[in-house]
């Protein structure tokens, strides 16, 4: 490793690349562009979009499969983080990445209290990178990306409420 003597960069800037780093690395920077996709609701009608579900509103993506062990550990306190902001006007958003028919089976068993959809089609996928699921991402009431975090851990639920307080309506 070269020390900062070494590499002639002052201090400040080396600072600045690294917290620019990570706020990159980490999604911490707010994309300028919103996203929408269309993808088929948990029972038969017409495809569910941000745009039209979520208008003017903050929305926790949440994109899960039946056969994903982490999902399943994450899904009761997304339900209850549901419960608790979904009062405040931040809307949640269960995205399967699955069988439809996998998917009832599991929500007639263990539902998600919050809108539930099937991306049987990848619509996620291309305007959101899923290499691992569950993936977790924060968009504000223009549904622009201000986090996202692929799996989960203990200080997920802490980071969540934070960025959610900001975003909060009521």
């Amino acid at each position: 490793m070269l020390s900062m003597a070494k590499t002639g960069l002052p201090r400040m800037l080396l600072c600045s690349i690294v917290l620019n780093s990570f706020i990159l690395l980490t999604g911490c920077a707010s994309k300028t562009a919103p996203i929408d996709f269309a993808v088929r609701p948990l029972n038969p009608g017409g495809d569910i979009t941000l745009g039209k579900s979520f208008p003017n509103k903050p929305v926790v993506l949440y994109c899960w499969a039946t056969w994903c062990g982490p999902c399943k550990q994450f899904a009761p306190i997304l339900n209850e983080m549901a419960d608790q902001w979904q009062k405040k006007g931040i809307g949640f958003f269960a995205v399967a990445m699955d069988e439809t028919a996998k998917v009832r089976a599991y929500e007639a068993k263990e539902p998600h209290r919050m809108t539930v959809g099937i991306d049987t089609r990848t619509a996620v996928n291309e305007v959101i990178p899923l290499p691992s699921l569950p993936k977790i991402v924060i968009l504000d009431k223009e549904h622009r990306i201000v986090w996202e975090q692929e799996g989960f851990g203990p200080e997920t639920e802490i980071e969540m409420a934070r960025i959610l307080e900001s975003l909060a309506t009521n």
